[in-house]
């Protein structure tokens, strides 16, 4: 005990030593506490991040193999025409889509109840309703730029950065369905 309050005094000035309370003493090893709290802080905001994105992966992967049970469609011919083009053929291949689910407690449920009109599952894309998933062209691009995202980070890459900044992967998507919307209408003229 006696050697590490020798250590602990010894990154002190001398005259700190000689002319200091015992406050004053405690109070200058204060910053080094600072720093391990918010290092001990940082520890635990990352492994509740990765609790998070784990369960927002396993979420994902069950929501979706309920989606594809109670059954999914092909991208509708309408909007797959006006899709080409713009994504890879493969993908729109892949993608499948329905309107609503059956399971009231799974993530899809809970991204409805908090607004979202369409929530995508990898490859999965659930719509809230059945006139977005007939003609909203621009939903559609911004889902398909998440589908994109999984192809590049895989389910729980796209779970972790979603649980860790979720306004940057919307961010993305948001500008490609622009860039959709953008090109679409420069073919139009």
């Amino acid at each position: 005990m006696v050697l590490v309050r020798i250590a602990a005094l010894s990154s002190l000035p001398a005259a700190a030593l000689l002319l200091a309370s015992p406050v004053a003493l405690a109070q200058a090893r204060q910053p080094e506490a600072g720093a391990v709290a918010r290092a001990l802080l940082g520890d635990l905001q990352r492994a509740g991040e990765d609790m998070a994105s784990e369960a927002m992966t396993q979420w994902i992967l069950a929501s979706r193999r309920d989606a594809l049970r109670t059954g999914v469609s092909p991208i509708p011919r309408a909007v797959r025409t006006r899709l080409e083009g713009h994504f890879p053929a493969p993908l729109l291949d892949r993608v499948r889509y329905r309107v609503g689910n059956g399971d009231e407690l799974g993530f899809p449920t809970n991204s409805v109840k908090t607004n979202a009109v369409a929530i995508t599952l990898d490859d999965v894309i659930l719509f809230r309703h059945g006139p977005d998933a007939a003609g909203d062209i621009r939903l559609w691009a911004h889902e398909l730029v998440h589908v994109q995202q999984y192809e590049r980070w895989g389910v729980r890459g796209f779970a972790r950065r979603y649980t860790r900044d979720h306004r940057a992967v919307e961010a993305e998507a948001i500008a490609g369905a622009t860039r959709f919307a953008s090109a679409r209408a420069g073919q139009a003229r």
